[in-house]
């Protein structure tokens, strides 16, 4: 194509362009139709009009148009080409890329073909097919960039096979940069990074540390001289070089005293420089070495944080030695771990991260010096503070001393140790400490966080409901007093997930604008309530929105790889093919995904074959014991003791059930596609799927036993209420009903007929209802509306489903009678059938009496509401001042009937769907 014919193309395809990147898809393929009448064989007009109907959601049609045109031997311009990309990157077809641009290879082996084909090996992580193409690459246009990219394909193949890595790729990869060195020499600090990389890689820490040490890596590499010393110095440690790292780290913390990276550096040289020494002139110089860093001139007295924590952290890593090492302590002259916390303490009070520092070193104290501490503090508050306060000075700073013993006191337990009553007076002389004028937000929300800690614990210890409810009206008020501030927001969305209120925690999530990879690690905040609640519009457009957010990471992981090769940034890639590897195996993102086509078949879906095709999902096996737990369990801050031994606890068992439900919601779902034939699911794979189901049932009914209560640590996840689900009846029906398909697939894989009695009971199914559903009951504790809640939710989850399968049942009935109507017609015959196909019209009737004795359970629910809604939440206690009797009085009518409004709204949606969906 001539410059002039392609200027003349780029005119007519504009308007196509400029729709396109409107967003206006449906005017794209008015301007496409437009060009493609007056010239019929422009081929990016076809092409940039399947992307319209892609992105219009009709991805048959568009995949009409590119299949017609993508075949062997088609040769497309650059414009067409990367067209076609951007319609299998939208259609998420990563792989098709691959083959367009092998095709155009084969036809036209340009350099630009060869990069692009290249880069859609990268999106695959074909890292093989990558070293082929690049080293083709370096040999037809001897590029040097394209060797590195060889290289590191390499490198990512002994990533992924570490035995063949050590034993083949590795070695292979250090012989051909050092030939291509010898040769061209180093061109960009890339090169050379990449080359440490591989040194790295074969154990070769210090000839990497050489590598990088050199005049000539310091000239070309881009790496922030701290970094670079960083890294230098944790090869040393590597190599097992410890004096040279010792020697190194002591330059260093002369020029930048307050480096934390370094002081760990130089105790990690120091100490294993110990343990090797035989020679105790050899221990007494690191020993001189080490007290003369630490006891520097000026250190003592210094105002920056690192040569003070440097003293504690000295002293704890010989408390964690073994003798005769931990003996040398007495020698070195560090002082009392007491006095040094008390003397940082008055000398940072002032910064928020003091308490951090501290509670670090807390284990450095027995009970008693902890309670000296406190005492110390308490003095220094009493008495310098309130002077200070006096002759006016920064009252913030005098704030965060206050925020800092408070803390403490908590981290140590003197707060657990009070009367209940005195509690609640210290939660009244805290949140005064909120109401000071011209409070700075963030010592304020400090405030804000002991007070909500106190009153979440007496709830969690003591069943206060009191307590927990007056937090709530403390933390709303705190929230629209300083807006910005995340804290209350997460707190409040733990507490709204415990009494069900969806209506708050909707408005809390958007107002924490969590964005991107922030839905895969703060996902639980809101999983499942939408489910639970019965708010499953709500759940369909959040769980549309998770799905898309892996697949939407995946695409921006594959272009930063793509950006990384091209960068030559070699040091990102091991980086984000982690990243995306954990994000596929995102438990989180299994979970939306099965819990998305799980809402949508039930309550979205019309017909039955989209149904069950939706519920059965891809045929991709989920490896279930290699999911990764990317959940950030401690975003909200606490100051409880033994708290990161508690929350591995606690992710563990949440993980363990997370998975589990997840897991038993797949195979409920993939059973009942199965049953239903879809994806061409035989009587075999039936029954497979059956029997999955049933075992995993009996796992977690042993796992997870009725009486089993859910966690109320602040940090823990949602609760997903498995054993209310597994053991209050639900499952027992579609087991039934799933038996009765397994028996009637293999009677016509037989050719036999199916008697109605495979079918079950309708009186079996009329118990199952009232199981499933028990009598409604007033209760004494506030918020039990949310219990009934879960229970209608879940009993019209299991409606939905047995009405999936007895429709499934009984098409197979109505085939059944097709076939001997054509074959014998004998009256016995036809009997037996008709017999069956009426049974599975009784049975649909009992779902339809069980769907109406939901509806009395709703009617029961919604004359609570109505006749007790002030009473459904605790009153707020009279012990309080006057000023905070006003503050929770505020909230409280608006929190009241936020909840009153959210499980009306519940109720509302539940019986929505129950008449839309149980016909």
């Amino acid at each position: 194509m001539s410059k002039a014919d392609q200027l003349i193309m780029e005119r007519r395809l504009r308007p196509i362009y400029d729709a396109i990147d409107a967003g206006n898809a449906k005017k794209a393929v008015q301007e496409a139709d437009k060009v493609l009448k007056k010239h019929p064989v422009t081929t990016c007009a076809k092409v940039l009009k399947a992307l319209a109907l892609i992105r219009s959601d009709k991805l048959a049609e568009g995949f009409e148009i590119i299949n017609a045109l993508d075949v062997p031997g088609a040769q497309f311009d650059d414009g067409t080409l990367q067209a076609f990309v951007h319609c299998f990157k939208e259609a998420g077809c990563p792989d098709r890329i691959t083959t367009l641009y092998e095709r155009a290879v084969a036809v036209a082996p340009t350099e630009q073909n060869l990069t692009h084909l290249f880069m859609a090996h990268v999106r695959n992580r074909s890292f093989k097919n990558q070293q082929l193409i690049a080293m083709r690459l370096f040999k037809e246009f001897n590029n040097s960039p394209y060797f590195f990219w060889g290289v590191m394909s390499i490198v990512m193949q002994a990533y992924e096979n570490p035995e063949m890595g050590s034993k083949m790729l590795f070695p292979l990869a250090a012989r051909m940069i050092e030939n291509h060195v010898k040769k061209y020499g180093y061109k960009a600090g890339a090169e050379i990074e990449l080359h440490a990389m591989v040194l790295e890689g074969m154990k070769k820490f210090a000839e990497a540390e050489a590598l990088l040490g050199t005049e000539e890596s310091r000239s070309l590499l881009s790496t922030p001289p701290t970094f670079l010393m960083a890294r230098r110095l944790d090869l040393l440690l590597l190599a097992e070089n410890y004096q040279t790292a010792l020697d190194r780290t002591v330059e260093g913390l002369k020029a930048d005293p307050d480096d934390w990276t370094l002081w760990k550096i130089l105790f990690e040289s120091s100490f294993a420089l110990l343990r090797k020494s035989t020679v105790e002139e050899e221990t007494n110089r690191t020993l001189d070495t080490l007290k003369k860093v630490v006891n520097a001139e000026g250190l003592s007295k210094s105002r920056l944080r690192g040569p003070h924590l440097a003293r504690l952290e000295l002293i704890g890593r010989f408390l964690k030695e073994e003798e005769p090492i931990r003996s040398l302590l007495d020698g070195m002259n560090l002082g009392k771990p007491i006095e040094l916390m008390v003397n940082y303490v008055l000398t940072f009070y002032a910064k928020p991260c003091c308490y951090n520092d501290i509670n670090q070193y807390l284990w450095l104290l027995d009970d008693k010096k902890k309670e000296e501490l406190i005492d110390g503090l308490k003095e220094f508050i009493d008495s310098v503070i309130h002077q200070r306060e006096q002759a006016g000075e920064d009252s913030d700073a005098n704030c965060w001393a206050v925020i800092m013993n408070e803390r403490l006191r908590r981290t140590i337990g003197s707060i657990d140790r009070m009367p209940r009553e005195d509690r609640r007076k210290h939660v009244q002389l805290i949140i005064r400490g909120i109401l000071q004028p011209n409070r700075e937000q963030l010592a304020g929300t400090a405030l804000a966080q002991l007070a909500a800690a106190i009153l979440w614990n007496e709830w969690r210890a003591h069943d206060d409901w009191q307590s927990f409810y007056e937090m709530i009206l403390l933390l709303e008020w705190t929230s629209n007093d300083y807006p910005t501030d995340p804290f209350c927001k997460l707190v409040l969305c733990r507490a709204y997930a415990h009494i069900g209120c969806m209506y708050r925690m909707v408005a809390l999530t958007r107002a924490l604008d969590i964005k991107s990879v922030q839905r895969d690690t703060l996902g639980y905040i809101m999983f499942p309530m939408p489910e639970l609640c019965g708010r499953f519009n709500v759940g369909i457009v959040h769980y549309t929105e998770m799905v898309e957010v892996y697949e939407q990471a995946e695409k921006e992981i594959s272009e930063a790889l793509i950006g990384a090769y091209r960068n030559g940034a070699f040091m990102q890639v091991p980086n984000l093919v982690s990243l995306a590897e954990k994000m596929r195996k995102s438990a989180m993102s299994v979970a939306a995904n099965e819990l998305h086509r799980y809402m949508s078949a039930l309550f979205a879906i019309d017909n039955l074959d989209e149904a069950l095709n939706t519920l059965h999902g891809s045929d991709d096996t989920i490896e279930w014991d290699s999911l990764t737990d990317n959940r950030d369990l401690g975003v909200i801050p606490s100051f409880e003791r033994d708290i990161k031994e508690n929350l591995a606890s606690l992710r563990e068992t949440t993980q363990m059930e997370f998975v589990d439900m997840t897991r038993l919601r797949h195979y409920l779902s993939q059973a009942v596609g199965s049953a239903g034939g879809a994806k061409g699911a035989g009587p075999q794979e039936l029954g497979a799927d059956v029997t999955l189901l049933r075992v995993h049932l009996e796992h977690c009914r042993q796992a997870y036993p009725s009486n089993m209560s859910q966690s109320r640590v602040m940090q823990s996840p949602s609760p997903i209420y498995l054993s209310h689900w597994i053991h209050g009846g639900f499952l027992d029906p579609i087991l039934r009903l799933l038996q009765s398909a397994v028996d009637v697939a293999a009677a016509n894989n037989l050719n036999e007929l199916t008697p109605e009695s495979i079918l079950p009971s309708v009186e079996q199914m009329e118990k199952d209802w009232s199981a499933m559903l028990p009598q409604f009951e007033t209760k004494a504790y506030p918020f039990y509306i949310q219990e009934e809640i879960i229970l209608s939710s879940r009993a019209l989850q299991s409606l939905a489903v047995c009405q999936i399968l007895v429709k499934i049942l009984a098409r197979c009935g109505n085939r059944q009678n097709s076939n001997e109507a054509v074959g014998k017609k004998t009256k016995s015959a036809t009997s037996i059938k008709n017999d069956f196909v009426v049974h599975c019209e009784a049975l649909q009737a009992s779902i339809r009496r069980g769907a109406s004795r939901l509806n009395a359970h709703l009617n029961e629910i919604e004359e609570v509401l109505k006749e007790t809604a002030m009473t459904l939440v605790p009153k707020i206690g009279t012990d309080w001042n006057e000023e905070l009797s006003e503050l929770f009085a505020s909230q409280n009518v608006v929190v009241c009937d936020r909840v009153y409004k959210s499980y009306f709204n519940s109720c509302a949606d539940i019986r929505y769907f129950l008449e839309h969906t149980i016909v």
